[in-house]
């Protein structure tokens, strides 16, 4: 019989719940908080600009974690080098699938706790477990960074990095596409991205719409 095995939230998020016993077999992810750079970007999800994340690891004695596996000075170094430091209580429970408050949580393991953010779960039976992730739930919640304001919106400046990268791409496909048959596919999906792109940029930087009041 199939189940999802219950993960716990981590003490650290000032709240601490049962986890499942079943453990979730050769696997050990250390405490992380996640993070965001502006070299790191956006990923383009369903016309809209989702601010690209990524994991710190607490390893102990990794990046300036201390043997016992503080963080506090790694990550002020990690700020200074300009990485914005997402709050683990950045998530409430009506952003995560449990309904628990924070962004990490963590399965018991025989290698150690195993640590993911709250977005991921593990299905099986028997000792065995699929990894599975609830993109949508995780694309809106990082979207919702930037809506409250802990994440930057993307700038212009981003934006033509951005046009540079896919228009190098084009470059590189156009100049064969009317002999290699491989080369006009791409250039056509190419193109299709180039047109994605600047839909998603108009809609991102159109101004608010006025809402007119009421007459009197």
């Amino acid at each position: 019989m199939s189940q999802t095995l219950i993960p716990g939230v981590p003490v650290t998020q000032h709240r601490q719940t049962a986890s499942e016993t079943i453990q979730v077999q050769g696997l050990r992810r250390p405490m992380f908080q996640l993070c965001w750079h502006p070299s790191r970007g956006y990923d383009l999800i369903e016309g809209a600009f989702v601010p690209r994340l990524q994991e710190f690891p607490f390893m102990p004695g990794v990046q300036n974690v201390k043997p016992d596996g503080g963080s506090m000075y790694a990550l002020s170094l990690h700020a200074r080098r300009g990485w914005i430091l997402i709050p683990t209580d950045a998530a409430s429970p009506d952003d995560t699938p449990d309904r628990q408050p924070g962004y990490v949580r963590v399965w018991p393991s025989r290698k150690g706790a195993h640590h993911e953010h709250a977005w991921v779960r593990y299905d099986g039976s028997h000792g065995r477990f699929v990894r599975r992730l609830d993109a949508e739930g995780y694309a809106a919640w990082r979207t919702s960074l930037v809506t409250r304001g802990i994440l930057p919106s993307p700038d212009r400046t981003w934006f033509d990095h951005e046009r540079d990268r896919l228009q190098t791409a084009r470059d590189r496909f156009a100049g064969r596409a009317d002999v290699n048959p491989y080369a006009a596919s791409e250039l056509v999906k190419v193109d299709e991205q180039i047109a994605v792109f600047e839909a998603a940029v108009v809609a991102a930087t159109a101004p608010p719409k006025r809402t007119r009041s009421p007459k009197r």
